[in-house]
């Protein structure tokens, strides 16, 4: 009853489903606080679904659901540290529980352990959890970690695995268009990827066209990265985007100069942030 609820999003009623199976359950049995946890969250309750996990795990402590489901209320209630220890209890309780290391390659990205989160996006990826975002934010960790020949590297393949993703594929022009390391950079490439890109996207996104700029400013063609800066500058400005101006405008000078972007992306960038979407909770295995 209480799953069925849930199903059809009645939480309050999976409560007390849920409750009822809690005072009729074996003492020491996790169960019923596991599922109760679930329905209090969806209904709103972080601090009781919290308690719940926190119980669960006095009863039960190398659970490494509950591990990996307190870690994401805590995740859901800014509590980034405490959602860190939590999913990283989760990976060494279970190393081939997949969804803990890639929540946790999430975090550890927003604290600007990189080398960390390359490592538990890798994992992610060889347990089967293969998809262009996490492919996208293993080879950002290595931008990051300035080991650009890796990314790089890391970029080839993911575009090779996933050939319709433009955001993998203005992640690699981005990067052969202004990586500061000479070895890694490769403009002529960077532009012929734009350009394909732009005739497959009509209503190109502001990431691909400012690729764009970097592409032509890095093969010498810096009138017309000027022309292109220019009008993005009108374009954010209209739209009171001061924040983008001023980044599009440091570059617009550096073309200006007959200089090239070597700055793929800015510290603050929020790529290097991720977006991971709706995370949902995990019911037992």
């Amino acid at each position: 009853k209480g799953n069925q609820a849930m199903h059809e999003g009645r939480y309050a009623d999976a409560i007390k489903d849920y409750e009822q199976m809690l005072a009729t359950a074996p003492d020491g049995d996790p169960l019923p606080r596991i599922y109760l946890g679930i329905a209090l969250a969806y209904d709103g309750n972080l601090q009781g679904a919290v308690e719940q996990y926190k119980q669960v795990l006095r009863l039960s402590p190398n659970n490494a659901v509950a591990q990996y489901n307190l870690g994401i209320l805590f995740l859901e209630d800014n509590s980034e540290s405490e959602a860190v220890n939590h999913l990283n209890d989760a990976v060494a309780l279970d190393p081939g529980f997949k969804m803990a290391h890639f929540q946790l390659a999430n975090l550890l990205m927003t604290e600007r352990n990189y080398a960390q989160a390359a490592s538990h996006y890798t994992r992610a990826i060889d347990l089967g959890f293969d998809n262009e975002f996490v492919r996208l934010m293993k080879s950002l960790a290595f931008v990051r970690l300035r080991r650009y020949g890796e990314g790089r590297a890391e970029l080839e393949k993911s575009v090779a695995a996933f050939p319709e993703s433009a955001s993998l594929a203005t992640a690699l022009a981005r990067l052969l268009a202004a990586c500061p390391e000479g070895s890694v950079r490769d403009p002529k490439r960077a532009l012929e990827l734009t350009q394909k890109l732009l005739v497959s996207n009509p209503a190109p996104d502001f990431d691909l066209v400012e690729t764009y700029g970097m592409a032509l400013a890095g093969v010498g063609r810096f009138g017309d990265a000027t022309d292109l800066q220019k009008k993005m500058i009108t374009e954010v400005e209209s739209a009171n985007r001061e924040d983008l101006a001023a980044a599009l405008k440091e570059n617009l000078d550096l073309y200006e100069h007959g200089k090239a972007c070597l700055v793929p992306w800015t510290d603050d960038d929020p790529i290097f942030t991720p977006q991971p979407g709706e995370i949902k909770l995990l019911e037992p295995k």
